[in-house]
């Protein structure tokens, strides 16, 4: 079968091809036949930043600017899916006229216009010569090859010629030769030709606009990409007639900025606005250059709100998120009060409490009526009178009936101009003979014990009500109280406005193709918050997650994902207890994320905390593109929703390492089918969901610890491997923090790809940094899984990881690399392995050299090369292949310490020399490749490297650290001997026999 059949299509080429526009038949050639290879062979290399290129520059004093990352994979992607785009509605327009020959020339000249930077060779683009030009040619044609394009367009070598033009004149400055004579004949018109260089152009500056007037400014933010140079580009192209346009915010938080975006692409797309790129703060829009968008701002406000509560009723209906019952009633948040009306909330109350009070619970009516008695039987002041008389049948009816009037007794009291609604509920309830006698019963230690009696008595009333029966009742009362009051309860409705704080932080945040709505942020108020907050006796509250201009309250435990602060007596003077305070704004971020984000863990306040959720939020390589946009939520949806590194790290570790390709054919990458995921249950990462046909801007999702009582350990392990994996699969820039607000706004605020903020040491000491570039991630990756793999061959038991002991690990290995070498002896042992398979050693050996830092030298490398000259083991006894390296060791720890260097040299080449003597004359196992002058000299040079690299070098002189490093040194010699110098048996993977004091 062609591997470019459906079924063999990696499955992130599957949903780059669902994202195309399927009637463009080019461009959907290109993703099945181009992208995969540009995901597996371009994905590591750098097109913008990058350490290596940054490292050089610094180097040859050349003072560039310190440019955020790209990679050569989101280079190219990012350049042809917009002018894609751009092209199809100048044809829509008869402005425009492209054959599939003429698309696939642009699309193979933009793909390769960095070849140079793709091939390492910076003098590349020289046609000076005849040799410079065929080696242009050569090298041109071997990456043809390689990524496949010769299958996406055989005609290319018809067009070599024009093709090398549009390459070499992609860029405006550096390598462009515009001279015709250079290039040959051609086929192309030169009108066509440069139409096709302008789209290569569009293409290059779409990702980096580099002139005078933007000042060399990034094109990572909606308003960026609105240049003069960009719209002049596109007036060119369209004869006048399109423009580019945006809209964007001056701030991130995750849903709620999402949701704004969205709202406003909703209303930039009703005025014929076609959306373009796609940046976490904002949208780039091709537009018709006489439309205008000024009337969206009167709008805007209305729309957001009607946006987050048509997104969010849904849900809560669903799944009542917020509501919760203590021992003083039913509590839901407060933003129940600006999702539904005062009807609507009544109803959701009524589902809340039959599901919160199911028929597996204990009813407390019982134990309410005991507590009435008895403080009828006390008096004083919680007295009673004995005319009332205490006496119902308790069950979990009447604690429904009683919780849920207290809802409607408490929502009812909160409206203006309504008055005595116990007294309204009484009466709609046929109790009002009873009215005087109940509702002089107390709210005892905030228990309001007169519903569970009125509740009660009711029930008497009407015995045998089943369950249908008893909520069609419920719903008859409340109707009967919303009647009843239904004119004040409309003149309340008109009169509140839901989230009314958003309305000067969307004029605060929100910027409509270059004109801000009409506010700006406050500082002043903030600073005065601020500044408020601070002093002694503070009445004014911080927020806990931001600073803010806007109002600040103290949290309630039901609407937010973290605990409350924990109170206590002792107070110093002056003081106020201890609050934390929360912003409308991150109130409402918060809100949302307990509704819109779907995961198994539905938990808040302290069980929320005790899950240590980590965040990883992704950010595109300087933006996503319509169809790079629709991917990533495709994947974020339907892919990622669990991940078994037990599983993942024995995928990607084998004998030589592992590639890209191995990454992105992990099988907990790979899409569900529906079954599979009913199978599997919900996700276990917490992710958003927003509404059908939305498409978020800005992607994040939380990594709760699978662990029952998780460490910062734990909850790091699983975190730092997808924020080094994730780039690769979904050519993405990840920020891993704890924080649960983002850190940065756009990709801009950061110049590398990967970021762990503040993550746990284990990780310091394995990756030695916190932030890496686009061309050091996959490095780091590679050496984490094989740390991974590591820890779980030897401290993995009965199916539980041990995550805790990989600090030791981390630690050992940071200290001396060579511990690897002890980790392999130990997993011999605990494993009781007579011998150690071949592959294990590989893979160990490959993790040692991934370890090594700049200016290490393989010791254990230097030391079985220089013995191998002189000396060959007969078998694969540990002491018979380690014979000179132990005499070598032995001898210098038991050394004289007044002995000088020449003499102790000298004392090991006549120990091993005799050694190597028994060995001629078969005394000792073992074979003498050579002897004489040549077997003495092979001794020396193998004495010095060890006493000068090893003993001196290594061990600085110190014998009592050769001692501790002993058996790390000869384990390593083993490894590399078994995998380098034993010969390999057949149909025998294993090759040694280890002694255990090897």
């Amino acid at each position: 079968m062609d591997r470019y059949e459906t079924s063999a299509i990696p499955v992130q080429i599957r949903l780059l091809l669902d994202s195309v526009d399927p009637e463009d038949t080019v461009l959907q050639e290109y993703v099945r036949f181009v992208a995969p290879n540009l995901l597996t062979q371009l994905a590591t290399y750098s097109a913008k930043g990058g350490k290596a290129f940054l490292e050089k520059c610094r180097q040859e004093g050349y003072n560039y600017h310190d440019k955020p990352d790209q990679s050569m994979v989101a280079h190219v992607l990012n350049g042809i899916f917009p002018v894609m785009r751009i092209v199809r509605e100048l044809e829509r327009r008869d402005l425009l006229a492209l054959n599939d020959v003429e698309r696939k020339l642009y699309l193979t000249a933009y793909t390769l216009h960095d070849l140079d930077k793709i091939a390492g060779e910076k003098d590349l683009y020289q046609l000076g010569t005849s040799e410079t030009r065929e080696h242009l040619i050569q090298t041109l044609t071997a990456w043809i090859e390689r990524l496949a394009i010769d299958r996406f367009f055989p005609e290319y070598v018809q067009f070599l010629d024009d093709l090398i033009y549009l390459i070499l004149n992609t860029q405006d400055k550096y390598g462009t030769d515009a001279l015709p004579y250079n290039y040959g004949i051609g086929k192309l018109a030169p009108r066509k030709r440069d139409f096709l260089r302008d789209l290569s152009n569009l293409s290059d500056v779409l990702n980096y606009l580099d002139d005078k007037q933007s000042d060399g400014n990034l094109l990572t933010s909606p308003a960026n990409v609105c240049q003069g140079k960009l719209q002049k580009l596109l007036a060119r192209l369209s004869q006048g007639q399109l423009r580019f346009a945006y809209h964007q915010l001056s701030t991130v938080t995750g849903l709620l900025t999402n949701l704004i975006n969205n709202t406003i692409l909703h209303l930039f797309r009703e005025r014929g606005y076609i959306p373009l790129l796609f940046f976490p703060n904002g949208v780039v829009y091709l537009a018709d250059n006489q439309k205008s968008v000024k009337d969206i701002a009167d709008q805007l406000f209305e729309a957001v709100t009607k946006k987050i509560s048509t997104a969010c009723k849904q849900r809560l209906q669903q799944n009542l998120t917020g509501f919760t019952r203590d021992g003083k009633g039913m509590k839901f948040s407060h933003y129940y009060h600006n999702i539904f009306s005062v009807p609507e909330l009544l109803s959701v109350a009524g589902l809340a409490v039959n599901k919160i009070i199911h028929d597996k619970k204990k009813p407390v009516s019982a134990e309410r009526l005991a507590t009435m008695r008895q403080m009828q039987k006390d008096g004083g002041k919680w007295a009673i009178p004995d005319e009332i008389e205490l006496n119902y049948e308790a069950s979990l009816d009447v604690d429904r009936l009683a919780e849920y009037l207290m809802v409607v007794e408490q929502v009812l009291s909160a409206i203006p101009k309504i008055a005595d609604v116990d007294q309204k509920i009484m009466n709609s309830l046929g109790l009002a003979d009873e009215y005087e006698h109940i509702s002089v019963i107390p709210d005892k230690g905030g228990a309001k014990y007169r519903w569970y009696l009125a509740a009660g008595k009711y029930l008497q009333q009407h015995r045998g009500l089943d369950r249908e029966e008893l909520d069609a009742a419920m719903a008859t009362i409340v109707q009967t109280i919303i009647d009843a009051y239904r004119p004040q309860i409309e003149q309340y409705e008109n009169q509140r406005e839901s989230f009314s704080f958003l309305r000067s932080y969307l004029q605060a945040i929100v910027d409509l193709d270059g004109t801000a709505i009409q506010g700006w942020q406050d500082f002043v108020k903030e600073l005065e918050i601020y500044s408020s907050a601070h002093k002694s006796g503070r009445k004014t509250l911080m927020c806990s997650l931001c600073s803010t201009p806007y109002a600040t309250d103290r949290q309630q435990e039901t609407a937010v994902l973290f605990q409350p602060q924990v109170y206590s007596n002792k107070q110093p003077l002056n003081k106020q207890a201890d609050r934390r305070g929360i912003c409308d704004v991150c109130s409402l971020e918060l809100m949302l994320r307990q509704i819109l984000m779907k995961s198994r863990f539905q938990a808040s306040g302290g069980n929320f905390e005790n899950l240590k959720v980590k965040y990883l939020y992704l950010y595109p390589g300087y933006y996503f593109t319509t169809e790079s946009a629709r991917y990533v939520a495709r994947f974020y949806q339907d892919s990622l929703k669990h991940l078994n590194l037990f599983k993942v790290t024995n995928a990607l570790t084998g004998r030589q390492g592992f590639n890209i390709q191995d990454v992105l054919e992990l099988e907990d990458f790979q899409i569900e089918t529906e079954d599979e995921a009913e199978e599997n249950g919900t996700d276990r990462f917490l992710k958003m969901e927003l509404p059908k046909n939305d498409l978020a801007t800005f992607f994040f999702f939380g990594i709760p610890s699978f662990e029952k009582e998780p460490s910062e350990t734990e909850s790091w392990v699983l975190p730092a491997f997808l924020a080094l994996a994730l780039p690769f699969v979904l050519t993405a820039k990840v920020v891993a923090s704890e924080c649960p607000l983002p850190l940065y706004a756009t990709g801009n605020e950061f110049r590398e790809t990967v970021i762990l903020d503040a993550p746990h040491h284990f990780l310091m000491h394995i990756l030695e940094q916190d932030r890496f570039r686009i061309d050091e991630v996959f490095n780091k990756l590679e050496t984490l899984t094989a740390v991974f793999r590591m820890h779980l061959d030897v401290y993995s038991s009965k199916g539980k990881p041990n995550w805790n002991r990989i600090n030791e690990i981390a630690m050992n290995l940071d200290t001396d690399r060579m511990y690897v070498f002890h980790y392999l002896m130990k997993l011999q042992r605990d494993q009781k392995w007579e011998s150690l398979p071949r592959s294990v050693v590989t893979r160990y050996l490959h993790l040692y050299q991934l370890l090594q830092r700049e200016g290490d030298m393989s010791i254990f490398k230097g030391l079985v090369d220089r013995y191998y000259v002189f000396y060959h083991p007969a078998d694969f006894n540990s002491h018979n292949i380690l014979r000179p390296v132990s005499t070598a060791i032995a001898l210098t720890i038991k050394s004289d310490t007044d002995l000088s260097e020449e003499d102790a040299i000298l004392e090991m080449i006549g120990e091993i020399k005799g050694s190597q003597e028994r060995v001629h004359n078969k005394q000792a196992k073992g074979y003498a490749p050579i002897g004489g002058y040549d077997e003495l000299a092979a001794i020396r040079e193998f004495v010095e490297y060890f006493y000068h690299v090893t003993f001196q070098g290594y061990c600085r002189g110190e014998r009592a650290l050769l001692r501790e490093r002993a058996n790390r040194i000869k384990s390593g010699c083993e490894a590399y001997y078994l995998e380098t110098h034993a010969p390999r048996k057949k149909n025998k993977e294993v090759v040694n026999n280890t002694d255990t004091d090897a």
